[in-house]
């Protein structure tokens, strides 16, 4: 109950502060793509697939191939990912840069967890999952779930699944006129 009371209040705080909901539209002249700016106190659907994927993780007896797809492994005792909002910073500049360059690798070459170091973040065990094409998060956490799909497309899955993350990040952008349209970034990591 006490984590419970306390996530309540990490999030009302917040908002209080101008939590911006990880959301932003390049579609602007903006040299930054707008990483500080948003579209307002909350994005409905980044929060959907923060929902979500805590129902995921913490209802029923969710799954995942083992490597070589012979047995499916069963999780239990998953708890609840806390959304964190340095995370989402993180992932909004990562769902920014997945427009020019849809890859886990960085614009600039570096690897995706670079990230972490250029917004001077600590934070150990660190996953990433991008989509692109889905405006709404329902769409995008189903992408993401990978249902019907052996171990190889499963990574997105047991990203969300794995009980060493305990703090997550997810942030949207939207690029009028690129192949996708929308992208998507999801930031695991554990505190």
């Amino acid at each position: 109950m006490k984590n419970f009371l306390k996530s309540i209040f990490t999030f009302f705080f917040l908002l209080c502060l101008g939590f911006s909901g990880c959301t932003i539209d390049i579609s602007s002249d903006s040299s930054d793509w707008g990483y500080g700016s948003g579209y307002g106190l909350y994005d409905s659907e980044v929060l959907t697939v923060f929902n979500m994927t805590n129902d995921f993780r913490c209802n029923g007896m969710p799954d995942y191939w083992e490597e070589g797809n012979q047995t499916k492994i069963q999780i239990v005792g998953l708890k609840p990912l806390s959304l964190d909002y340095d995370l989402c910073r993180a992932a909004q500049i990562r769902a920014c840069e997945i427009v020019e360059d849809f890859d886990h690798t960085r614009p600039d070459g570096r690897d995706c967890f670079t990230v972490y170091d250029d917004l001077g973040l600590h934070y150990t065990y660190k996953g990433e999952n991008i989509a692109a094409g889905n405006e709404r998060g329902t769409d995008t956490f189903y992408q993401w779930k990978e249902d019907g799909k052996y171990y190889e497309g499963q990574g997105h899955r047991r990203n969300m699944l794995n009980s060493n993350f305990t703090h997550i990040g997810i942030a949207r952008a939207y690029a009028p006129g690129s192949q996708y349209g929308w992208y998507w970034c999801m930031i695991l990591a554990k505190k």
